[in-house]
């Protein structure tokens, strides 16, 4: 029986392989200014908002650029390594199943909107999502709470109807400060998140 009515999705490592793109972008953005990062620096920014990276390594790296241009830089980048980002296997399979069985689905990111919107229109998957949380929508990045209070408020609905599906630290902290229940979704496959759902 179904005992929920919503579940909410992160993005980045939840529904898509996208992490070793966002790695690729984040090297390239420090190369074009001669310097190197590392693997351990770009997993204390998995969580921030695009805008808030950049922020964090133009003060690291004392970049004397305007903070406008180095963003847009950054999601030139992006933007041009996106095609690479694939579904994890199964979450179409997975994505279809709630629809069939009439949960209403949430897509709650720290990505922006013209990044996560060339993927869904890719793949077609804005048929999927009720609601679209980005971004734009936000002032405060998981760890804190904003982003799924907005998604919470947005579905008008009560934290015991929600799901929600993360896989980083700093996502779940967020889902859990809004007194969300979430499951990490690393090492998980898609039929075991199925599996959840159907207990």
């Amino acid at each position: 029986m179904k005992k929920i009515d919503w579940v909410f999705f992160d993005f980045d490592g939840t529904l898509v392989n996208s992490l070793g793109v966002m790695l690729k972008s984040y090297h390239e953005f420090l190369n074009s200014f001669g310097l190197s990062g590392s693997s351990s620096e770009f997993e204390t920014l998995n969580g921030p908002s695009l805008p808030e990276i950049v922020d964090i390594l133009k003060k690291k790296y004392e970049l004397k650029h305007d903070p406008e241009i180095l963003l847009s830089k950054y999601e030139e980048i992006m933007l041009d390594n996106f095609d690479l980002i694939k579904p994890i296997d199964g979450r179409t399979d997975l994505l279809e199943f709630l629809k069939n069985n009439e949960y209403s689905i949430a897509l709650i990111t720290s990505a922006k909107e013209k990044l996560v919107g060339k993927f869904l229109k890719k793949y077609n998957w804005n048929k999927f999502f009720d609601i679209i949380i980005t971004s734009e929508f936000i002032s405060k990045s998981k760890p804190d709470p904003e982003i799924y209070k907005i998604g919470l408020e947005k579905a008008k609905t009560n934290p015991h109807q929600v799901l929600v599906f993360e896989d980083s630290q700093k996502g779940i902290e967020s889902a859990k400060n809004a007194g969300l229940h979430c499951i990490d979704t690393k090492n998980k496959t898609s039929m075991e998140l199925k599996k959840i759902l159907e207990i």
